[in-house]
Order: structure tokens, then sequence, then C-alpha cells
């Protein structure tokens, strides 16, 4: 009768841990389960991150070239006028020393006289 008790304990015991075992081993896959689809869900919320942070430093770079441009026309506008300035005034310097000779060569006509 020990022996039958004994051997209805291990086969109690033996079928209780092949269900915990059992449970476990669904607790784990359900687990793993959970795990995975969270990192593919964090996986595809920091590619649509990257994605969205792309387009906006895509977007800052387009207004930053757009501002360059605009700078660039306003310095070549400025450095045009600047260089009809100059272009101005060597002319008129040009003719000046050019009219300086002419009257001194007059007035030397005129004091030889």
């Amino acid at each position: 009768n020990g022996q039958q008790s004994l051997e209805g304990l291990r086969a109690r015991v033996s079928t209780k841990l092949q269900e915990m075992g059992t449970s476990f081993e669904e607790h784990k896959k359900d687990l793993l389960s959970r795990v995975s689809e969270e990192l593919q869900a964090e996986a595809s919320s920091s590619k649509r991150q990257s994605k969205a942070l792309g387009e906006e430093l895509l977007r800052k770079m387009a207004e930053l070239n757009q501002k360059l441009g605009e700078n660039m026309s306003s310095v070549e506008e400025e450095s045009i006028s600047r260089f009809e300035g100059l272009r101005g005034d060597v002319q008129a310097l040009t003719k000046r020393l050019d009219a300086a000779p002419r009257a001194d060569v007059e007035l030397r006509k005129t004091e030889a006289y």
C-alpha cells in the first residue's frame, strides 16, 4: 500500500511537472511573441521618425539654399552697382586727364606767343 501511494505520488508529481513545463513553454512563447511585436512596432516607429526627420532636414536645407540664393543675388546686384559707379568714376577721371594735357599744351602755346 505504501508502495502504491509512493507510485501515485510520483505519477502526480510527474504529471504536475509536465503541466508546469507545458505552461512555462506556452508563457515563454507568448512573452517572446509580445516582445517581438513590440520590437517590430518600435522599429516601425523609429523608421517613421527617421523618415520624418530626414524630410524635415531636406525642407530646412531647401529653405537655407533659397536664402543663400537670394543673398548671393543681392550681393551680385550690389557688386554690379558698385562696379558701375567705379566705371563711371574712372571714365570721368580719364576724361579729365585726357583734357588736362591739352589745356596744358594750349596754355604753353599761349605763353610762347
